[in-house]
């Protein structure tokens, strides 16, 4: 009985850890263009000439690793339709 148990246990944390990646996953949203963004204040840096160095907007410095991300990501809408 004692191996019925650890396993019952172990496909109840198996099933709670695939249940937090994928909330984890749809939180984050599907990405809809490829847009580098400041990841500080969100500003679409696209067709910016290369001579810029800082955000327009909030003045990060995004020539840095990890100062830019790719793509917005709006979060789903999960309201239902009536």
């Amino acid at each position: 009985m004692h191996s019925l148990e650890s396993i019952i246990t172990l496909v109840a944390a198996v099933t709670c850890a695939l249940a937090l990646l994928t909330i984890a996953f749809a939180w984050r949203g599907r990405r809809i263009d490829d847009h580098p963004l400041c990841h500080r204040c969100g500003f679409d840096l696209f067709n910016l000439p290369d001579s810029v160095t800082n955000c327009p907007e909030c003045g990060n410095l995004f020539r840095q690793p990890r100062a830019t991300r790719i793509g917005h990501r709006p979060r789903r809408n999960n309201t239902a339709s009536v």
